[in-house]
């Protein structure tokens, strides 16, 4: 719960909360609930639906400068779509390894790197980047609560930690 509203403060007059209720995915109560850390599982599927679409516009916005490996890396994704339909874990495996092999052969990281920094002069690429990250981050919390994944608990909560001080919320945080 205060994991989430660090998160609302963060994002507070960006236009997020307001895009779920334009959208008509939350009404406006809803919403104000989500914000104050009330609701967390809707908290936590509005955050996750936001995320979903940042990547999308991330995704977009890095292929089109990197054309090629969009080609490459479609064909990939899709071959990893129809083993995952197949349900042949052999194909899964064989599928996920080539999309793996295909990464490091075209040093995609180091792409997205430059992409990002290329990115790090607009203020709004930032501060979605930090959004993303700190909710990547709240759902590593989760993950490892869920998991009693102690090592990943504390890890999880180290990264989130400074957060908590970025935004002054130490008393939420207890």
């Amino acid at each position: 719960m205060a994991q989430l509203r660090c998160i609302d403060a963060y994002v507070e007059g960006s236009g997020i909360n307001t895009s779920w209720v334009e959208s008509g995915i939350y009404g406006p109560v809803t919403v104000k609930k989500i914000a104050e850390g009330k609701h967390v599982k809707r908290g936590v599927e509005a955050h996750l639906l936001t995320l979903q679409a940042l990547f999308t516009m991330y995704q977009e916005a890095f292929f089109e400068k990197h054309q090629s490996l969009r080609a490459v890396l479609s064909g990939k994704a899709e071959n990893i779509d129809r083993a995952c339909t197949s349900g042949d874990t052999k194909e899964i495996v064989k599928a996920h390894n080539a999309m793996l092999q295909a990464l490091v052969t075209h040093d995609v990281e180091r792409k997205m790197d430059i992409f990002e920094h290329d990115k790090n002069s607009s203020p709004l690429f930032v501060a979605m980047c930090n959004y993303m990250s700190m909710f990547m981050t709240m759902n590593l919390f989760i993950r490892a609560v869920r998991t009693g994944n102690w090592e990943l608990h504390l890890s999880a909560l180290g990264a989130f930690c400074k957060n908590f001080f970025a935004l002054d919320m130490l008393i939420l945080s207890l």
